[in-house]
C-alpha cells in the first residue's frame, strides 16, 4: 500500500503482509488489510487545544473548505490576507511569536490589530467584517472539532463606527463628493456608484454586484441577480435615468470595477492595457477616503470628525521615512461621516421632499410589498416610476449649479464643462 504524506512531504509504503495471489485479483485478505489500514487512517485526529493549533493554517482552510463555496470568497481572502500582514509586522516587533497559535490571539492583540486597520484607513464597519472572518474561520475549526475551544474576538463598538445610518448629504455636500472622486483614476469607481445609487435608490450590495450583460434589460436595470430568489431586503427592476444612462453607455459585465491607469511609458508595449481592473466587492473604504479628500477641499461642509482613541484622544498617523529629506509631522486622523447607503437615504429623503408617490419610492427602493402575478410585470408598463425618474432628472439639474462632475458627454469619457447657472431673480 502507497499513500502520500502531506506532513512529510512524501510518498510512503507499507507491505499488507499478503502474498500477491493467483490471477488477476488481489487475494481477499489483502482487500481486507488496505480496508482496516484505511479505516485507521482516515479518521479525523483528535482536537488540538488552542495553544497547539497554528491559526494561519486554520484559516487557509476555512478559506478553502468553507468561504471558497460562497458567492463573494474574495471579501474573506482580502480580510485573512490583511490579518496575516499584521501577523507578520507584529512577529517583527517580537510582539508575537514565530507559529501563532489561536491562544495567542488574546484581546490585547485583537486591540492592536484594531488599531492597525484603523492606520490603514479602515472605518468601524469594515474593520468589524474582517474580525468577523477572522472570527469565523476559528469558530469554524471548533465546530468542525479541529480545536478544543475557541477564544472570545471582540468588534469594534457602535459608538466608534461611523455614526447614524439615516444620514444624507446635502447638495454641496454630494458635489464636493463627487469632484473629489472624479479627481482620481483609482476613484472612478467611487463616482459611478454615488451617481448609479442616487439614480435608482438602490442597495449598496445590489450595485456592487450587478452584472450589465445579465441584468441591463434595454432602458432598465433588475437588481435582483438571475437565478437568485427575492429575500427580506427585496431587489426591485428600475428605470435607467438619462443622466444615469450617459454613464451606462459601452459598459459591459461588472458595473463598479476598480480600475487604476499603469504607467504612461508602458502603453508603448501593444501587450500593455492603458489600465487595469478587477471586481469591486466593498465599496467602503474608497468612499471614506473620498470624502476625507473632499473634506480637506471643502471644510466647512463637515464631511468628516476626528478619529478618537480608546481615551477619547484624536489619533495621529506617525510617519517613519523621511520626504524631502526629513520626517514629516504626525498627521491627524479623520473619520468619514457617511456611509454607501447614506447615498440610498439622501436619494429617499430627496424622493419625499419632492412629492413622488409614497408607492414609487417603495418600489425603487426595494420595500414595495406588491404581490400576485402582475407584480411580475409591472416594470413594463409605460408610466412605470416616471415621477420618480422625473425627480432624479431635476436632483441632477439641481447640482448643475454646483458641479459637473455628474454629466458625462456621449461622445467620450469627457466630462462636460457646462456655463454657470444664471441666478435667480433678486438673488
Amino acid at each position: 500500500m502507497a499513500w502520500y504524506d502531506p506532513r512529510a512531504g512524501t510518498r510512503r509504503r507499507v507491505s499488507t503482509g499478503v502474498g500477491a495471489g493467483e490471477g488477476v485479483d488481489p487475494p481477499i485478505e489483502a482487500k481486507q488489510a488496505l480496508a482496516a489500514h484505511y479505516a485507521a487512517f482516515a479518521r479525523p485526529e483528535a482536537a488540538q487545544a488552542p495553544a497547539e493549533a497554528g491559526l494561519s493554517a486554520i484559516l487557509t482552510s476555512y478559506l478553502s473548505e468553507h468561504c471558497a463555496g460562497l458567492r463573494y470568497p474574495e471579501k474573506d481572502a482580502i480580510a485573512v490576507q490583511h490579518f496575516e500582514l499584521f501577523m507578520a509586522e507584529q512577529r517583527r516587533a517580537g510582539a508575537l511569536p514565530a507559529l501563532v497559535t489561536v491562544a495567542d490571539i488574546t484581546p490585547k492583540v485583537v486591540d492592536r490589530f484594531i488599531h492597525w486597520l484603523r492606520q490603514q484607513g479602515n472605518v468601524g464597519e469594515t474593520i468589524n467584517r474582517k474580525l468577523a472572518t477572522i472570527r469565523g474561520g476559528i469558530n469554524w475549526a471548533w465546530k468542525g472539532g479541529l480545536i478544543t475551544s475557541a477564544p472570545y474576538i471582540k468588534g469594534v463598538p457602535e459608538s466608534q463606527c461611523s455614526g447614524p445610518r439615516q444620514l444624507e448629504w446635502s447638495p454641496e455636500q454630494v458635489a464636493a463628493i463627487l469632484e473629489a472622486a472624479w479627481s482620481m483614476p483609482e476613484r472612478h469607481h467611487v463616482h459611478l456608484f454615488a451617481i448609479t445609487s442616487l439614480s435608482t435608490h438602490a442597495r449598496t450590495n445590489a450595485i456592487l454586484e450587478c452584472d450589465l450583460d445579465t441584468q441591463r434589460h434595454g432602458k432598465r436595470i433588475q437588481w435582483l441577480v438571475p437565478g437568485d430568489r427575492q429575500t427580506r431586503k427585496r431587489r426591485s427592476t428600475v428605470p435607467i435615468a438619462p443622466s444615469l444612462n450617459a454613464w451606462l453607455e459601452g459598459r459591459k459585465g461588472k458595473l463598479i470595477k476598480y480600475r487604476v491607469p499603469i504607467a504612461e511609458k508602458r502603453w508603448k508595449v501593444e501587450t500593455v492595457a492603458e489600465f487595469f481592473e478587477r471586481p469591486t466587492f466593498d465599496i467602503g473604504n474608497a468612499l471614506s477616503s473620498t470624502i476625507i479628500s473632499a473634506a480637506k477641499a471643502h471644510p466647512s461642509l463637515r464631511l468628516v470628525e476626528p478619529l478618537l482613541d480608546a481615551d477619547g484622544n484624536q489619533l495621529h498617523r506617525v510617519f517613519t521615512k523621511r520626504q524631502n529629506g526629513r520626517i514629516p509631522d504626525p498627521e491627524p486622523q479623520w473619520r468619514a461621516i457617511g456611509t454607501p447607503n447614506t447615498f440610498r437615504h439622501t436619494c429617499h429623503t430627496y424622493m419625499q421632499t419632492m412629492g413622488v408617490p409614497q408607492a414609487q419610492i417603495d418600489k425603487a427602493s426595494g420595500h414595495s410589498t406588491e404581490q400576485g402575478s402582475g407584480a411580475n410585470y409591472t416594470h413594463l408598463r409605460p408610466e412605470y416610476l416616471r415621477e420618480f425618474i422625473e425627480a432624479v432628472e431635476t436632483y441632477w439639474s439641481n447640482i448643475d449649479a454646483l458641479t459637473n462632475s455628474h454629466r458625462r458627454s456621449q461622445f467620450g469619457p469627457k466630462i462636460i464643462h457646462l456655463p454657470p447657472r444664471p441666478a435667480a431673480a433678486g438673488q
